[in-house]
């Protein structure tokens, strides 16, 4: 029979955090953050026209054809797609074809031609302002005055009338 020897070496509750590593290293991969190099506009345009003739012409991505889509997206900012912004502009081009044919269906009218349509009708001559404006000799403001007053009194009469019927039925 062997015997071992195990030697237990304890640390106390300072010591531990100092020579022991208590990260979860193992599950969890570190992050490695790298600094991208930036370059000026300047330099991106001299690297541009270095590059312009490997560019392709089409692509969805890394081709002129981007380019061109994503700065006319930024320049014109309409937020409309191209494909909407073309459907309406057809529209508006066959609206005003359609517009322009009916324009020259359309007789052209003279004013001869709007005499005839709309003959003149001969007006009522009518009276001189002197003649509107009534006399005091005439009496007819006179005369509405004593039908307003007329119509007052039998308003009053009615409303009296109706009174006494309320009395009554009390």
């Amino acid at each position: 029979m062997e015997i071992l020897t195990l030697n237990n070496t304890t640390y106390n509750k300072n010591q531990y955090q100092k020579v022991i590593d208590t990260s979860f290293t193992q599950l969890v991969q570190p992050q490695v953050t790298t600094i991208a190099s930036t370059i000026s506009v300047e330099e991106f345009f001299q690297d541009y026209q270095i590059l312009f003739y490997q560019i392709p012409k089409f692509g969805e991505i890394n081709s002129h054809e981007y380019l061109i889509k994503t700065s006319k997206e930024y320049i014109d900012d309409t937020g409309l797609p191209d494909d909407i912004t073309q459907a309406l502009t057809n529209e508006i081009n066959l609206l005003r074809q359609e517009n322009l044919e009916l324009q020259l269906l359309q007789p052209r009218l003279t004013i001869e031609d709007l005499k005839v349509q709309f003959p003149s009708i001969p007006l009522p001559t009518l009276p001189e302002p002197e003649d509107l404006i009534p006399d005091n000799n005439t009496g007819i403001i006179d005369e509405i005055d004593v039908e307003r007053e007329k119509t007052r009194k039998e308003k009053r009469r009615e409303r009296r009338k109706a009174r006494r019927e309320r009395r009554k039925n009390r």
